[in-house]
């Protein structure tokens, strides 16, 4: 497979500390996240020192139980991931990366990427577990299309508009079973591939 899962204590302590210094952004976006509870959060940007975000995660982390949740996404995307990366590239025309890092959390917003390689996947809801693999796709397109945004200058509503006109192209949605009317109303939806240039416009 392209995609190297992880799902280590160290990295899920990395993730905490990254979701909570960016939970106002996200709120700021009116997305839902999952963050430790107040007093620990409190604690933590009282002090600045992951000392307590390690103490509450050394209760709370099972190795044996993050495994599992890399196995059940790893079962479900093996099938899909050749054809997912051939269907990209063609109806993008870029070229994937030889091989991306997924990192597993419980913890954030439904996923998180940073550029260029790396994407972070929470697995914590009913919702995370049964789209865990649409959620890698997704975020998987956010990798390969963010040069492209950072030129076009694209707000975030514009490029989760991006994303999800890409996600949802029939090439690709019809590999993961799903559907969203709502995005062939996009004004991206039909003509996307303008926003895939670095020339100046």
């Amino acid at each position: 497979m392209k995609i190297t899962f992880i799902a280590t204590k160290s990295h899920e302590l990395e993730n905490i500390a990254e979701e909570i210094a960016s939970a106002g952004k996200v709120r700021s976006y009116e997305l839902t996240t999952i963050l430790p509870p107040d007093d620990i959060v409190s604690a933590y940007l009282l002090h600045h020192d992951r000392i307590v975000l390690g103490q509450y995660l050394d209760a709370k982390f099972s190795q044996s139980e993050y495994d599992r949740l890399v196995l059940f996404l790893e079962q479900k995307w093996q099938p899909v991931e050749a054809k997912f990366f051939k269907q990209l590239a063609a109806i993008t025309d870029i070229e994937p990366l030889p091989h991306y890092a997924a990192s597993i959390t419980k913890y954030g917003p439904g996923g998180s990427y940073r550029f260029p390689d790396e994407v972070t996947i929470r697995m914590a809801t009913d919702d995370d577990l049964e789209y865990c693999e649409v959620n890698l796709a997704h975020e998987l397109i956010h990798l390969l299309v963010e040069p492209f945004v950072q030129k076009q200058k694209l707000t975030h509503n514009e490029k989760e508009e991006l994303i999800s006109t890409i996600l949802f192209q029939p090439e690709i949605d019809g590999i993961f079973g799903i559907k969203n009317e709502k995005v062939f109303t996009s004004v991206m939806f039909q003509d996307f591939k303008k926003y895939l240039t670095l020339e100046n416009n």
